[in-house]
């Protein structure tokens, strides 16, 4: 967990959003979730397994490709 609390504190620090939360099944009210877990949904797009257009909103919302330079 602590791994994943620096990289997101660096990506906000950066204005890069890279995580993107999918929600599987049922989920705790807001209210009852650690402070900075709560933070991470806040603060970006999260997507619920099985929604409608699911897989069209993942592809979506992942960064476009940057060409690689050899």
């Amino acid at each position: 967990m602590e791994i994943f609390r620096v990289s997101f504190a660096a990506n906000l620090e950066e204005k890069l959003y890279r995580i993107i939360p999918i929600i599987v099944g049922t989920f705790p009210p807001l209210s009852e979730l650690d402070p900075f877990l709560k933070t991470a949904i806040e603060s970006t797009k999260c997507l619920k397994f099985g929604q409608r257009c699911f897989w069209e909103m993942i592809r979506f919302a992942m960064p476009d490709k940057t060409p690689v330079r050899a």
